[in-house]
């Protein structure tokens, strides 16, 4: 009469041990700091993402770009790479074999060549650079570079004008100055978006809000964003999806960074040159 109690018994400890083995193979369950208010959230963003990564020279960058506008949707690859103190290079095509253009920034400004055309374009400015090549982006190749490396001290000042509750339990923290108007971390301190107005200088372009997105298995200890979404004026929307990143302790060799012109290219100065100068629209080929 005992036995069947025993199999019972022994089934129920089974049960367990394969519930609890399941349970082991879920997402797993994120812990981070415990702040105490948003004044010691902003000092943990502060040490943890306003400065440079660790013993990092340089970056490499392999992503896909999705660019939405209206009933528009266009997909491109990138390939980014250089010194985070520049000079950086970007490459974009629409697959393999179609290049469509080819970016250099600088410290005397950006370059941009568009291979289909023969032609291309320079300006002083990376950001009025965008604009006059119809890009509506704010931010430049070197931003870009800070923000896939995990360093926000460009665009978060040292010390916030307001601070309140965001959504998920995180902190939102306004500035009176500068492009960026407003920075949410999440309730791990994280970044979590961060909203502006242009670049912050005059002829400025208008609103934009940046969303950082997180591996879904990331811990707390400063990860780096795997995808970030760009809302812009225009109404148009960008998603880059990080596919590769790493860094290079030393930095690149100066033939790498490199963008030489065909023989014939025509070159155009923009610095003189009003916005909407004739680009393409991220994602398609120039007509």
């Amino acid at each position: 009469m005992n036995a069947p109690r025993v199999g019972l018994a022994w089934l129920g400890v089974l049960a367990l041990a394969v519930s609890s083995a399941l349970c082991g193979c879920g997402p797993k369950s994120l812990t981070g700091p415990d702040f105490s208010g948003p004044a010691q959230a902003w000092q943990w963003f502060r040490q943890a993402y306003c400065r440079p990564a660790p013993r990092a020279s340089g970056i490499l960058t392999e992503a896909s770009f999705y660019y939405f506008k209206g009933n528009k949707t266009n997909r491109t690859t990138l390939r980014f790479w250089g010194d985070l103190d520049l000079p950086l290079r970007l490459d974009v095509s629409a697959g393999v074999g179609t290049s469509l253009a080819f970016f250099r920034e600088d410290a005397d400004g950006l370059l941009a060549y568009y291979p289909d055309k023969g032609q291309a374009f320079s300006h002083a400015d990376p950001i009025k650079a965008a604009r006059c090549l119809s890009l509506p982006l704010s931010f430049s190749l070197k931003d870009l570079a800070a923000l896939l490396s995990g360093d926000l001290a460009g665009f978060a000042p040292e010390s916030f004008d307001r601070a309140g509750p965001a959504p998920g339990k995180g902190y939102a923290f306004g500035f009176r100055t500068g492009r960026v108007r407003e920075l949410t971390l999440d309730r791990l301190g994280r970044p979590a978006t961060l909203r502006g107005e242009g670049n912050g200088g005059p002829g400025a372009s208008g609103p934009w809000e940046l969303t950082f997105s997180y591996p879904l298995d990331a811990s707390s200890a400063r990860v780096l964003a795997d995808r970030l979404t760009l809302v812009m004026a225009e109404g148009a929307k960008g998603v880059l999806r990080i596919k590769g990143r790493e860094f290079k302790a030393r930095p690149w060799p100066a033939s790498s960074l490199a963008l030489r012109l065909p023989q014939g290219t025509n070159l155009r100065l923009l610095d003189d040159q009003a916005a909407g100068g004739g680009g393409f629209e991220p994602g398609e080929a120039r007509p």
